[in-house]
Formats: C-alpha cells, structure tokens, sequence
C-alpha cells in the first residue's frame, strides 16, 4: 500500500515498509520498471515533466542508486504523450470491436485552484464477458462553444455506429 493511504481501521499510515529483510532475494535494478512507474507517477500526481531534473529529486535517486541515469523532461514528455496514444488506440479497437450499445455522459466542473471550467466526455458500455467498462474519451476545457457543440463532440467519436445515446 502506498505511504498515506487509510488503512480499514481510519489510520493514515506515515511510514510504510517497501519489503521484508527476512527471505529476501538479492536487489537487482530494472531501469524500464524504474521508468514505467516513474512517468505513473508523475501523471496521476499531476507532477510537471521538468519535476525530474530538479537537484533534489535526482539527488534522492543517486542515494538510492549512484549509477542511475534518469530521462530529460522532454524525454518524459515524448515517453507520457506516447503512452497516452497507446491507451487512445486501444480505446478506439475496443469500441470498434463492440456491438451493441453504449452510452455517453458529459459532465461540467471547476478545477480546485484555478476555478476553470471543465467538461470530461465518458463512454460506458457492457462487454461480451458482461462487464461494465467506462473511458474518459474527452477532456475540454469548457466554453460556450463546447457545449453547444457537445453533440458533434461525442457523435464524432463514435460516428460509424447507430447506437449513439446523448441524455
């Protein structure tokens, strides 16, 4: 469990063991492990991509392993956005693969600090296994426009079916 996640009992851990001295075999660094759950991090902490060449955090790294060579925020920038198209293409072969129906919600909120309006577009549908499966398909900011153009928005996405629900 991650540092600062409730346990069951309401307490916020403050420290948390990583592993066990006892039957624990030898370490051996997985630089693309290393990566992967570095440009995680980033993203679902909302870090920005030039946070990976600040002195303190390479200089945390280096206390770990002296040898580690961490990528450039452009780097993670090119790494994250790649990452990003995998998950859209793999989003669009599932709804292109999907027969029957789905339905489509939008939603407007703020965001916390800055107060500006948002509006995420999420598809929801039920596989052939029966399992409800839900994707973010749109992240706007919102204005106006956005949404008197929600209907062009959404049909865009899935245009070449028949199974389009907007409510």
């Amino acid at each position: 469990m991650p540092p600062g996640k409730k346990q069951k009992t309401g307490k916020v851990l403050t420290q948390t063991r990583l592993t066990t001295s006892e039957n624990r075999s030898p370490f051996k660094f997985d630089r693309d492990l290393f990566i992967n759950r570095l440009l995680k991090w980033i993203v679902a902490s909302g870090q920005p991509f030039p946070e990976v060449q600040h002195p303190y955090f390479r200089y945390l790294l280096e206390s770990i392993n002296p040898d580690l060579s961490v990528l450039g925020s452009d780097a993670v920038r090119t790494r994250i956005m790649s990452l990003g198209n995998d998950i859209k293409r793999r989003i669009k072969d599932e709804l292109d693969s999907h027969q029957g129906k789905v339905c489509i919600t939008a939603d407007v909120w703020k965001s916390q600090f800055q107060q500006k309006p948002f509006m995420p577009v999420t598809v929801h549908f039920v596989n052939d296994k029966w399992e409800l499966r839900s994707h973010g398909i749109a992240f706007k900011g919102h204005t106006a426009m956005v949404t008197r153009n929600k209907y062009n928005l959404i049909s865009g996405i899935h245009s070449n079916k028949q199974q389009i629900f907007i409510g």
